[in-house]
């Protein structure tokens, strides 16, 4: 028997740091400026540049590893936990120097942004780096890519410059704002240097030699030869195991990917001779700039047995947030979509014009240009629902970049009705308005549910029970879209089971033999009537390492605490001190296990009799 006096203000603790954890997205701002006063020797801005360039703030929680792409990329900071021997596991060495759990660090945006702070700032303080330029070193400390090579080098400048374009620029966003900042790039990147990275569609090369050359500003890296293919690209080759000869196949369809990574990071990782994978292009969000890393003539591996008479087209960032395809992209995919199909005699009629999708959807054969997600037995699903394949192929067709969607962004938004499993969401009519996109999702997860409404209000369902969800809105328009909105928050009720039975058994929503689920928030009372103690038998217990059970000494969540248990250390045998006994049991979304199983029985006698109870139950071992 195990009896555990705890005071009722630690379960009302754990309750409220529970529910205030799930806002700290709206509080990103506050964390950033902390980070700077904790630790000043950081530049201000740069820690809003570097999430910015890496997630637009997104707190990435990638659900399995996207190895056709890219190693998958955590947080706001897009930092890489296991980087398959390649890149650099950043996400473990920023953890290990500020002493906390992965898991810490993944579910708290404040974790990562004072992790990643504290690790800048040690580092500083070793080069006594003062200025912005000078932290360019400091920053190369961090990076994910190697730099052992020429190639890989290069792609470590691009992402350095996306960092400090953004910190020249400033930063505008619903949840962080940031003033631009005056920058000598000259003096990080070099001249030379600095025109091959900012350049969005010019080759940079020596006439005599048909080469570039790539420094530092200090020391020459090498030479690349310029592409030959199309004249609006720079030409960085890809590793030789990572792509093939086309076997005289003819080029007939063009794939549109999304790289779910960064433009530098892509072009890194097509370096590696054991990734194999590769694509024809990657295209950069901020400007269009373009990179082909295989040659037309060979055979990128981008779309497994489809690879042969395809080319591929990699676009930067996530399919989870629009905001990587931006105006700039779309219009430099399309100019080199455009100048394939005149090359290589494709229809540009023959584009996928319809609505994006979330899943993968096969198309027709017919449709000569359209997404990974569209080929035959395939499971990733880009370009994703955001890509907007009418203005796409528009363009392609010889259009030119509608103007901007002119409706404002929708205010006033609002959660009601809400029940375990379904909420109402409204918001103030938009002026000009055709109709709004309602995104959602569980807060703190990376990937939206998307739907559409044609009025300013919808109902949406399906939701789990005593989570807290995140949800945007923006108006469309004939000609487009307009902005999402910040978001907003609300929580679904919590489930609460109560049972009076004097004896039973106690399963996790699998049963006795199957898994429970994950994102399961939920709580379960044992509540006999006219009773003195409820002793409660663990027989099976094994939980995942993100997944908890608290059980509670009374009949709700504010009675006192008896313990927290996850992974396989079972609760055992545990005894009320009076007529109830609680359980909360939360899983995180990470993964599943078997659960639990148990056997309740109550007692109105002496607590000495408790000892004295049966050690075997009736039921047997899940």
């Amino acid at each position: 028997m195990r009896k555990i006096v705890l005071t009722t203000l630690i379960i009302f603790l754990f309750y409220v740091g529970s529910v205030s954890g799930q806002s700290v997205q709206i509080e990103l701002a506050k964390y950033f400026e902390e980070a700077y006063q904790t630790y000043p020797n950081i530049p201000r801005g740069i820690l809003e540049s570097i999430a910015y360039s890496a997630s637009r703030f997104e707190n990435l929680r990638p659900a399995e590893e996207d190895e056709h792409h890219q190693p998958a990329r955590y947080g706001i900071f897009g930092l890489v936990k296991d980087g398959k021997g390649y890149f650099r596991n950043n996400l473990q060495e920023v953890c290990r120097f500020a002493k906390i759990s992965e898991k810490e660090f993944l579910e708290s945006p404040y974790q990562q942004i004072m992790a990643v702070a504290a690790y800048l700032s040690h580092h500083a303080k070793a080069e006594e780096a003062i200025t912005y330029e000078d932290f360019a070193r400091i920053l190369r400390k961090l990076s994910e890519i190697p730099d052992d090579n020429t190639l890989n080098r290069y792609a470590q400048d691009l992402q350095l410059y996306e960092v400090y374009t953004n910190l020249q620029k400033g930063i505008e966003t619903p949840e962080v704002k940031t003033e631009g900042v005056q920058i000598n790039m000259e003096a990080i990147f070099g001249a030379e240097n600095l025109m091959i990275l900012s350049a969005p569609e010019v080759v940079i090369y020596e006439e005599s030699t048909g080469k570039f050359r790539i420094t530092n500003g200090e020391q020459i890296y090498g030479e690349a030869t310029a592409s030959t293919d199309y004249p609006g690209a720079r030409w960085v080759p890809a590793s030789p195991y990572n792509y093939s000869s086309r076997s005289g196949a003819t080029i007939t369809h063009i794939v549109v990917h999304t790289t779910q990574g960064s433009y530098a990071g892509a072009i890194s990782w097509f370096q590696n001779p054991n990734a194999r994978v590769s694509a024809h292009y990657v295209i950069r969000s901020s400007d269009g700039q373009v990179t082909q890393m295989v040659r037309e003539y060979d055979k990128a591996w981008h779309i497994y047995a489809h690879s042969s008479y395809t080319i591929g087209i990699e676009h930067e960032g996530y399919v989870s947030n629009p905001s990587w395809y931006t105006t700039a992209m779309y219009q430099s995919s399309a100019n080199l979509v455009r100048n394939i199909t005149e090359r290589r005699g494709i229809s540009r009629s023959a584009c996928y014009s319809g609505p994006g999708h979330s899943g993968v959807v096969v198309l027709s054969s017919a449709y000569r240009i359209k997404g990974h997600q569209h080929f035959p037995d395939q499971t990733h699903v880009d370009p994703g629902i955001h890509w907007n394949w009418s203005r796409y192929c528009s363009l392609i067709n010889g259009g030119s970049t509608p103007p901007p969607c002119s409706v404002g962004t929708p205010n006033g938004l609002a959660a009601t009705q809400i029940s375990t499993s379904a909420a109402t969401l409204s918001w103030n009519a938009v002026s000009g308005a055709a109709n709004y996109t309602v995104r959602y999702r569980i807060q703190g997860t990376s990937s939206w549910t998307t739907v559409n409404a044609s009025s300013r209000s919808i109902r949406i369902s399906g939701l789990t029970a005593g989570r807290m969800y995140e949800w945007q809105v923006r108006a469309n328009c004939s000609s487009g879209s307009g902005a999402f909105s910040g978001s907003s928050y609300f929580a679904t009720a919590q489930y609460h089971r109560v049972v009076t039975a004097c004896t039973g058994t106690f399963t996790d929503t699998g049963g006795p033999t199957g898994n429970y689920g994950n994102n399961e928030n939920y709580i379960f009372t044992i509540d006999p009537p006219g009773n003195s103690r409820v002793t409660v038998d663990f027989y099976s217990f094994g939980l995942g390492a993100g997944d908890r059970l608290y059980i509670i000494d009374g009949a709700d969540v504010t009675a006192p605490l008896i313990g927290t248990y996850t992974g396989t250390n079972s609760p055992g045998r545990l005894t009320s001190s009076g007529g109830a006994i609680t359980f909360k049991f939360m899983s995180d979304g990470s993964g599943v296990s078997w659960g639990w199983r148990a056997y309740w029985s109550c007692s109105s006698g002496s607590l000495l009799e408790d000892l004295f109870l049966k050690s075997e139950s009736p039921i047997k071992q899940k």
